[in-house]
């Protein structure tokens, strides 16, 4: 009996001995596997991680290429633009004549050779001459002449038709006549029957017409009270179609200094040509914006300036304000001489 029991118990103490090797085998394997996992874990994240940065490469590469082709597609529009602007002054330059014919009489009569008419006709009907002498083009017709340089209908038209140049152009005005005596064409005359928006500025925005009429061909489309705006919006002075229908809005304003309601002869100063210059081209921006019934590719600026300093002046000025401001408007300075009449 007690040999059984000395077996039963040698039995039982084996089965514990087996039963707690098991147990710590398998102790052992788990603690292997959260190893395993815990080890995975890390080398798991690293490769989230590649995989990111992967992704924003690749991305930021792909939109460097977008740009990159934008780049080159504005580039090459660019180019474009230039050659024609280029085809076009080599063949204006190329229509100039090599001698220059004798000027007009005030009444359009030629003063030499044959005595014959003048070369053509102003758009008021005056007899006017053309002609050219030191790179400037002069139209002179019985009333007024005008100075312009031979590239300046070359200019506006790329500045026209590339509706996102922008430049200056400086023209010269002369009076022969009183503003009585001045013939204006059919348009201008249309402009100076209609009233403006107040002021004393019809003159010279019907003279800025006729300027534009005779040296570059311009038909007038709106005068400004024809012109609808949005509530509140500044106003600009007439609109006109040029170069074959583009059209553009005309703002007109008188680079004067006054004193006792006559105009200063001192000229401007930098700070009131810049006042002038950047109070113009915020109220372009704005009626550009807000006119309702007549869209424009662009406006011109015109400034009647009183001297050759100002006139230097004003184009430095519009050269240094904020490219934003200028946007796409074409600044015209026309200096006159005996044209005080309209101040």
């Amino acid at each position: 009996m007690f040999v059984v029991r000395l077996c039963l118990l040698a039995c039982c103490v084996q089965l514990a001995s087996g039963l707690w090797s098991a147990r710590a085998t398998l102790s052992r394997i788990s603690m292997s596997a959260s190893n395993g996992d815990n080890n995975l874990q890390p080398q798991q994240q690293q490769l989230n991680r590649r995989r990111h940065r992967a992704v924003l490469t690749s991305n930021r590469i792909r939109s460097q290429l977008v740009q990159i082709q934008q780049q080159q597609a504005a580039l090459q529009q660019q180019q474009e633009e230039l050659q024609e602007l280029q085809e076009l002054t080599a063949r204006l330059a190329g229509e100039t004549t090599a001698t220059v014919p004798a000027l007009p009489t005030i009444g359009g009569s030629s003063s030499g050779g044959g005595g014959g008419d003048s070369s053509g006709q102003s758009p008021g009907g005056t007899a006017a001459g053309e002609q050219e002498l030191f790179r400037h083009r002069f139209l002179v017709s019985s009333d007024l002449c005008i100075r312009l340089p031979i590239e300046a209908a070359t200019l506006l038209r790329a500045f026209v038709v590339h509706s996102h140049l922008s430049g200056v152009i400086n023209l010269q005005l002369e009076s022969f006549r009183p503003v009585s005596k001045v013939t204006l064409c059919p348009d201008a005359k249309r402009m100076a029957s209609m009233p403006n928006a107040g002021g004393s500025s019809l003159l010279s925005e019907v003279l800025a017409f006729e300027l534009l009429a005779r040296a570059f061909g311009a038909s007038l489309e709106r005068t400004e009270l024809e012109l609808d705006y949005a509530h509140g919006s500044t106003m600009t002075d007439f609109a006109i179609t040029i170069f074959g229908g583009y059209p553009l809005g005309v703002s007109v304003t008188r680079a004067y200094k006054w004193r006792g309601g006559l105009a200063d002869p001192s000229g401007l100063n930098v700070a009131e040509a810049r006042r002038l210059i950047i109070k113009k081209l915020a109220a372009i921006n704005v009626s550009s914006r807000n006119v309702q019934n007549y869209r424009w590719r662009k406006q011109l600026l015109h400034v009647w300036a009183f001297t050759h300093r100002d006139a230097v002046l004003l184009e430095k000025t519009y050269s240094a304000v904020p490219a934003s401001l200028r946007a796409n408007t074409v600044l015209l300075i026309t200096r006159c001489n005996g044209v005080n009449w309209i101040r």
